[in-house]
């Protein structure tokens, strides 16, 4: 049965993906970095791949060699990584964390519900725990025995979850934990009197707490994170006025939820915090004056004040001016009815709903004076008052970012006078109805367009005759706009710099844009992914600027256009660049790659492309994992290629069913992992017994189903090899002697050679 399931998912790897990263915030590691820094890249890529609904790397992340990785802090988190990731089906036993000294954060927020590989982990060098499993809220298992003899700062380790005492490892801050979770008149003599002074986070840690200690003594000097500290602590209502707060950065959360509290904070140092956002949201009792707060680093302040029912005081000096989020600031704050007419909100980017079931929302003039005439605006747009929002004068909005977004409304605004406006980012992003005629607006002064019909999925009428040049940024403007198919040949994009995601999923958008001036563009990743019906003359496109060409025409399967003239010499970044691109097959020759770090899953699934690209200079790549995975007719030379500083092979020519070039030269020296990289290369039989493996510790699934290759590579260095899975599984040719490799640390092994029906038992190497 294990042969079959193993089988199954491996062969599906091939027929669905296997994905390269969808994260805008990729980094591909540079020449010269650490090999920690490499591995902790190379795992995120992964587990952002995973993310990304791409299932079939959860096998990778598991078998992942971890060995070199010294820092995991923040590897799971759920606001750091893209979507998030369900724990419970990992398999992370087989981890070496011998040498990680940091998993702060490591599992924030994450759905972890039992994880019992962490037991076998060993934690002898890791000296920071804190907030490794803040707010994984249904987080409880038995860590008791579990060791951290370097631990130094576990703060907030356990905070928000749900965590029983009896559970606790011994870290150094169990005694507080354990009291917290106990309660009762005991356990808050305990809390009273904690010694505090090294502790860096309180992160969640009252959070639902139905106590109230007297805390007025604790050392809160070294405290940086505050967030969510007593949210929904009903009871507490303790004096903590003279707490030192200058180095805290986030009271987010604080007290949302902390009905009973109202306690006078006034002189509370908050030079540092930069998020205040919900930090009295529902705390319905609170009415103190704040007015004297430093907030000149605050940056949000969304739902601050969100349904704190009491909360009437003077806010009028306080310093706004690098404020970028304030939506729900006061929503159903009942009784607020104060002046910030003179607030600075030049950099309020979203404010929606600011003041929605407030006496504020009514009472314009009480309200930051540039809002007054767009919250009007957007109040009728909540209303569906479609007649109030056509006739709407904009003529002096310089903004008109996010406006519809989410909206389902279709209203005729055809008749705004926009010349004033230079902000459209994101204007009808969402608003799945809107198809009405824009064509005459007057657009010469906007200057940023980016997501401006991001999934505005009905959008498709005539906007030729804009005018874009003032225009920077055009990303993610038609993504996922798949309705839209008009004339935008026209347009002046001299002073774009950003196209990434333009046409993203645009499925059928296919006009010419060849005359384009992209002379300024540094971005075009994801450009045309999965605009399905896009197959556009592009050869004269100026791309001398562009950086990034990550998934670029990945899924976009009718392209195939000339693109040999293209100057790519700055670009660093080209993975999954044609992944899916299954028409393509043009002359690339010539292209300058000097730059390129990345070519993992450029050309996997490109079923078509078969074309010389043996000049291309490699010797800044460090990734080529799955390169030509399922790129069927691949077979072109590729032996003067430098592959000296790469140290992924995963998969490279997995499925590459024609491939059977010379690549005997290749310097592998740095490759730590081949795993899958002949898998189902049916047609490779090239001699490669030169090749350093030393490096290598995984060459599971490496032959798997390679039924030709029957080369000698008896002299592999095999010391540090640990997994053989499968390496030779139905490669039905091999019969070469391979006894006295050494597999002396190969700990996994199932299936080695079964089905490899040519190769005599006395030839395999001899297992422990």
């Amino acid at each position: 049965m294990k042969k079959t399931i193993i089988a199954v998912l491996c062969s599906s790897i091939f027929l669905y993906g296997c994905g390269g990263s969808d994260s805008p915030n990729t980094q591909v590691p540079s020449v010269g970095v650490s090999q920690s820094e490499i591995a902790r890249k190379q795992l995120d890529s992964l587990i952002r791949a995973a993310n990304l609904n791409q299932p079939k790397t959860l096998k990778a992340i598991e078998d992942f060699d971890t060995s070199a990785i010294t820092d995991m802090s923040y590897l799971f988190d759920r606001e750091s990584v893209v979507g998030d990731i369900s724990l419970p089906n990992l398999d992370l036993s087989k981890w070496n964390t011998s040498n990680v000294t940091s998993m702060k954060g490591m599992f924030r927020g994450s759905v972890a519900l039992e994880m019992p590989w962490l037991s076998s982990w060993d934690m002898k060098k890791v000296t920071n725990t804190a907030e490794m499993f803040l707010g994984a809220l249904s987080f409880n298992m038995n860590l008791t025995e579990l060791e951290f003899p370097s631990l130094v700062d576990d703060s907030a380790m356990f905070s928000g979850t749900a965590m029983t005492a009896a559970n606790l490892p011994n870290t150094p801050n169990k005694k507080l934990y354990a009291a917290i979770l106990m309660g009762g008149a005991e356990a808050d003599a305990v809390i009273s009197q904690y010694d505090t002074s090294k502790m860096t986070s309180f992160g969640y840690l009252f959070r639902n707490f139905t106590g109230n200690p007297d805390l007025s003594g604790w050392n809160t000097v070294n405290v940086t994170n505050m967030s969510n500290m007593f949210n929904s602590a009903t009871a507490f209502n303790q004096d903590i006025s003279s707490w030192n707060t200058g180095k805290v950065v986030t009271t987010k959360g604080m007290f949302n939820g902390a009905t009973a509290f109202n306690q006078d904070l006034s002189v509370w140092n908050t030079v540092n915090v930069t998020d205040m956002s919900n930090m009295f949201n529902s705390a319905t009792a609170f009415n103190q004056d704040i007015s004297s707060w430093n907030t000149g680093k605050v940056v949000t302040t969304k739902g601050m004040f969100n349904g704190a029912t009491a909360f009437n005081q003077d806010l009028s000096v306080w310093n706004t001016a690098n404020v970028r989020e304030m939506q729900n600031m006061f929503d159903g704050a009942t009784a607020f009815n104060q002046d910030l007419s003179g607030w600075d909100v030049s950099s309020v980017l979203n404010f929606d709903g600011f003041a929605d079931n407030s006496p504020m929302l009514d009472n314009f003039p009480k309200l930051p004076k540039p809002w007054w005439p767009k919250l009007e605006l957007a109040r009728y747009i909540r209303l569906g008052d479609v007649a109030k929002i056509e006739a709407f004068d904009v003529s002096g909005f310089t903004s008109l970012a996010g406006l519809f977004e989410g909206s389902k409304l279709n209203p005729n605004v055809s008749g705004w006078d926009v010349s004033n406006v230079t902000d459209m980012t994101a204007m009808f992003k969402n608003a799945p109805n809107f198809n009405q005629d824009i064509s005459g607006w007057n657009t010469a002064s906007v200057t940023d367009m980016g997501y401006m019909f991001n999934e505005a999925y009905a959008f498709n009428q005539d906007i030729s005759g804009w005018n874009t040049a003032s225009v920077t940024d055009m990303g993610y403007m038609f993504n996922k706009a798949a309705a839209f198919n008009q004339d935008i040949s026209g347009w002046n994009t001299a002073n774009v710099t950003e196209m990434s995601f333009m046409f993203n999923g645009a499925a059928a958008f296919n006009q010419d844009i060849s005359g384009w001036n992209t002379a300024n563009v540094t971005e075009m990743r994801e450009m045309f992914r999965a605009a399905y019906a896009f197959n556009q003359d592009i050869s004269g496109w100026d791309t001398t600027n562009v950086t990034d060409m990550n998934y670029m025409f990945g899924d976009a399967t009718a392209f195939n256009k000339d693109l040999s003239s293209w100057n790519t010499a700055n670009v660093t970044n080209m993975n999954n660049m044609f992944n899916g691109a299954t028409a393509f097959n043009k002359d690339i020759s010539g292209w300058d790659t000097t730059n390129v770090t990345d070519m993992s899953f450029m050309f996997y699934g490109a079923t078509a492309f078969n074309q010389d690209i043996s000049g291309w200079d490699t010797t800044n790549v460090t990734d080529m994992n799955y390169m030509f995975t399922g790129a069927a007719a691949f077979n072109k030379d590729l032996s003067s290629w430098n592959t000296a500083n790469v140290t992924d092979m995963d998969a490279m020519f997995s499925g590459a069913a024609a491939f059977n070039q010379d690549i005997s030269a290749w310097n592998t020296a740095s490759v730590t992992n081949m795993r899958f990289m002949f898998y189902d290369a049916t047609a490779f039989n090239k001699d490669i017994s030169g090749w350093d493996t030393t490096n290598v510790t995984d060459m599971s699934f490496m032959f798997y189903g390679a039924t030709a290759f029957n080369q000698d590579i008896s002299g592999w260095d095999t010391t540090n090899v640990t997994d053989m899975n499968y390496m030779f599984y139905g490669a039905t040719a091999f019969n070469k002697d391979l006894s006295d490799w050494n597999v002396a640390n190969v700990v996994s092994y199932d299936y080695f050679a079964d089905g490899a029906t040519a190769w005599s038992n006395a030839y395999k190497p001899t297992f422990n």
